[in-house]
């Protein structure tokens, strides 16, 4: 029986197959070679950071130093002589049942015959990243504590904005600063409520959650049902942002087949330094879904996968 040929978790450092071409078909180059940073990856190998032996010619789809999107590899090809490395198309061994748990109760909104979710009283997903309710008391009744407030007295950002980054994105100056800035808009946002203080899931904790003690930055976890009978999610969003869209549209408004997030071409970016905010328990190579994780003013958008004029576009999606 041969390897899987997908990833167990997001950023996927298990897998060990044989792919070696990038999500946009560009072929990877050794681990090895001579033209990378030696020290660097003899480092990785040395502290057992790939899970299998690295050979001169190695060149399958790693992730030895834990990028958010998961498996990768460098590559040198004179058609885009300035990208050094890109996703490899690994998708979830699961990914159906990664989307959402497989329990739902209490509330829905109905939309004609199709039972849509309310994001404003449940969650569909395990993780509940796409809850946008107003629930402030955690799962033992405690208060929690306004998400400015928590700012204001020095936010415990190693731990909660900067976890899904590999070591060398976390320092300074850096996508540190960028998310930061992201984050204190992401707080001041429509969709936190007048309380400033709801529960929510932006981090990558198992579901939503708040801080409840300003002293040692302690948190517990809110008890946020399943959405009952709801068992695909919304087409529609329930803010103007709709940062908890998480639909299956994959077109912009004029048509425009949307680039996957993980891939770097037509378009690069590096959007995916804010993928704990993204509503989808897990992403892979194929996820090219309508989606706002920057919080744009009028809601999800897609980069633009048939080229580069324009970049992006915004996506089509209605109000609930």
């Amino acid at each position: 029986m041969g390897v899987p040929e997908c990833k167990l978790s997001q950023k996927g450092g298990e897998y060990v197959g044989v792919k070696d071409r990038t999500i946009s078909g560009f072929d990877c180059s050794p681990w090895l070679d001579l033209d990378r940073n030696q020290e660097d990856m003899m480092r990785w190998a040395r502290e057992g950071s790939f899970p299998d032996e690295v050979t001169n010619s190695h060149k399958f789809c790693r992730n030895p130093n834990g990028n958010p999107g998961g498996p990768w590899c460098s590559i040198k090809d004179s058609r885009m002589p300035d990208l050094k490395w890109e996703y490899c198309d690994v998708l979830f061994c699961d990914f159906d049942d990664s989307r959402g748990g497989s329990e739902f109760a209490h509330q829905s909104a109905s939309n004609g015959e199709v039972m849509q979710p309310n994001y404003k009283e449940c969650r569909l997903t395990e993780t509940g990243k796409e809850y946008i309710g107003d629930e402030y008391k955690t799962e033992t009744g405690t208060e929690c504590i306004n998400w400015n407030d928590v700012m204001e007295r020095g936010f415990p950002s190693s731990s909660f904005l900067f976890s899904h980054l590999p070591y060398q994105d976390r320092q300074l100056p850096g996508p540190p600063h960028k998310i930061e800035n992201f984050l204190s808009i992401w707080i001041n946002g429509q969709e936190m409520g007048s309380k400033r203080n709801p529960c929510r899931n932006y981090d990558s904790k198992e579901r939503p959650w708040c801080f409840v003690s300003l002293v040692n930055s302690a948190w517990e976890y809110c008890d946020i049902p399943f959405c009952r009978g709801a068992k695909e999610p919304a087409e529609c969003k329930y803010t103007d942002g709709g940062r908890e869209y998480l639909g299956l549209k994959n077109v912009t408004r004029t048509g425009k087949k949307c680039q996957p997030w993980l891939s770097q071409t037509p378009n690069e970016h590096s959007t995916i330094l804010y993928l704990p905010v993204f509503p989808d328990p897990g992403m892979d190579s194929q996820h090219n879904y309508c989606r706002n994780p920057d919080l744009r003013k009028s809601g999800p958008w897609c980069y633009n996968g048939e080229g580069t004029n324009p970049e992006w576009e915004y996506c089509d999606i209605p109000i609930c």
